[in-house]
């Protein structure tokens, strides 16, 4: 009977004080998403065009041309076209998504040169190998 007092005294309370810290916790990290959250859009509206005057003339945004490059770029022996023209590819559509308007040239494609040695790749599965 000794013991379920101890329980009462220790364990109990012990135990609210964990879950209101865990409460207290998770509105702190709320209310901070919202403080921060309130800074970024506030920061956004202040990079957005403030709107033309009713008497301006309407201002057109254009582009800078991009530079030409007539160099082609230096690709490894035994790198077949096709898989220059897909890797270009790849990272066209991947900077016209992440980085728009911005010019980029690929200045070589090379083959990635082996970590290890094949034999010491099968010396190292073989140690490895579960019972």
């Amino acid at each position: 009977m000794h013991i379920l007092y101890s329980i009462g005294e220790v364990v109990i309370p012990g135990l609210l004080i964990v879950f209101l810290a865990l409460v207290i916790m998770i509105y702190l990290v709320m209310l901070a998403s919202r403080i921060i959250g309130a800074m970024v859009n506030k920061k956004a509206a202040k990079q957005v065009a403030p709107q033309a005057s009713v008497g301006a003339a309407p201002v057109q945004a254009t582009a800078p041309a991009p530079a030409v490059r007539n160099a082609a770029p230096a690709v490894a022996a035994g790198i077949p076209g096709e898989t220059v023209a897909a890797i270009s590819a790849a990272v066209a559509c991947y900077m016209q998504e992440s980085a728009p308007g911005v010019s980029y040239a690929i200045q070589s494609i090379s083959r990635p040169r082996e970590s290890r040695p094949v034999w010491g790749f099968a010396g190292m599965l073989q140690n490895t190998r579960p019972f």
